[in-house]
């Protein structure tokens, strides 16, 4: 069952929406987490040092 509402005459699955941007907002997290987060450490530890002032 898919909860619905209508927008003038088009009904709108609002069940549906939101259950897409939870998975979008999940897998998103996820890939930073699993990809970005740790190539960004990995890099950070192999540049070299920067000159100070």
């Amino acid at each position: 069952m898919s909860r619905k509402t209508a927008v003038g005459a088009t009904e709108f699955p609002y069940g549906a929406f939101i259950n897409a941007a939870i998975s979008f907002v999940l897998l998103a997290s996820a890939l930073y987490l699993l990809v970005v987060w740790p190539i960004n450490k990995l890099h950070e530890r192999l540049a070299p040092p920067r000159p100070g002032p």
